[in-house]
């Protein structure tokens, strides 16, 4: 980033930009989308996560008898979103509750979603991964089984929690559209993004912005690929150059290597967890969870435990729905036992509250 950043400071021509910086550009995507299973055409580069997902929610107009199915575990940017559409043109929102209604089983959790589908349903999204409780949801049975019920709906993933620690296929997943931020699993750079749609589906979006493509042209009509999504004007040439130093870094490793690492990892913290009895949000069953572990503790003194791990030991952890922790391919076992330590310290210091009678998301 350093490096590119010089070379774009010591040329900031456009013959620069476009000659060399553009290339390097063009290539990540290529490659990124190589590595998503899916075409070229068919990805554009946001500048996160919440980008992409407004992309989805504000690109068509809505009638009052169209129908939306969230997830209540869904992001801010892909729920509440909904809502502040919804208040400007109305439709009709079906949220699914956290809990899923106590669906436990794959073939019970796709039903929860497929039972809300009908003939008016324009869309349905979800969070492929829950970072409030490290559910894991059947992606692309749900893709199939909701396509297969109303062809039309489009099925939106929030993939903010899966790209860079699961093996991906889009095109087999089915999903409609995906997003993703570069800077969380994929550890690539800042401000950066992911956005796959269907090359068919695109032309039924208004792209959220509309500015110039990377090649300072504006076109006098709006593409029919992904660009579509990228006509955002000025940016930051060196972190996109930087997606593919970081694509070419994961693949070297290989998804599928990074997957199994993540999994390993992530039951290393579920067994440290439940060890010290913590009320588990995240699924027992391995094929439910992958990176994000999370115990349902007290939430105050989750919070407490979240600053004492920091303060005393500089580990950094999150807080979210308890105290929750996501090893990932630059974490070792060792660090993670370290951490579990740290913990059981603070536990001789300070005994947790006994759990509460009802946990919110104790059927998992």
């Amino acid at each position: 980033m350093n490096e590119f950043n010089l070379e774009l400071n010591k040329n900031i021509s456009i013959q620069n930009r476009l000659d060399n910086l553009a290339m390097i550009i063009d290539e990540a995507h290529q490659v990124i989308a190589a590595q998503l299973g899916v075409a070229r055409t068919e990805v554009a580069f946001m500048r996160n996560g919440t980008e992409a997902n407004n992309n989805v929610n504000n690109g068509q107009l809505l009638q009052p008898t169209d129908e939306v199915v969230l997830w209540a575990q869904n992001h801010p940017t892909n729920h509440q979103a909904w809502y502040i559409r919804q208040a400007q043109t109305p439709f009709v929102i079906h949220d699914i509750p956290a809990n899923l209604n106590g669906a436990i089983t794959d073939e019970e959790i796709v039903a929860q979603f497929v039972n809300e589908v009908n003939e008016n349903t324009k869309f349905l999204t979800f969070s492929h991964l829950s970072n409030v409780s490290g559910l894991l949801l059947p992606a692309e049975q749900i893709c199939r089984a909701v396509h297969s019920v109303n062809p039309d709906c489009h099925v939106h993933v929030d993939g903010a929690m899966t790209w860079g620690c699961m093996n991906l296929n889009l095109a087999q997943m089915d999903c409609d559209s995906y997003s993703a931020s570069a800077h969380k699993w994929f550890l690539g750079p800042k401000e950066t993004g992911l956005f796959y749609m269907k090359l068919s589906r695109i032309p039924n979006f208004t792209p959220n912005t509309f500015g110039y493509d990377p090649m300072i042209v504006v076109p006098e009509e709006l593409y029919t690929d992904a660009r579509r999504f990228e006509l955002l004007g000025q940016r930051a040439d060196p972190s996109l150059m930087c997606l593919l130093c970081t694509a070419e870094i994961m693949e070297d490793i290989g998804f599928q290597s990074i997957e199994d690492r993540v999994r390993y990892l992530g039951t290393i913290v579920f067994d440290g967890f439940s060890g010290f009895d913590f009320p588990m949000t995240t699924p027992s069953d391995v094929n439910q969870r992958l990176g994000v572990v999370i115990g349902g503790v007290d939430p105050d003194w989750g919070a407490n435990l979240y600053n004492y791990l920091y303060d005393t030991h500089r580990i950094a952890v999150a807080s979210t729905s308890g105290i929750r922790a996501s090893p990932h391919i630059c974490n070792i076992p060792d660090q993670l036992q370290s951490m579990l330590d740290a913990i059981e310290e603070y536990i001789g210091l300070y005994p947790p509250p006994p759990p509460p009678e009802t946990v919110i998301y104790s059927k998992w």
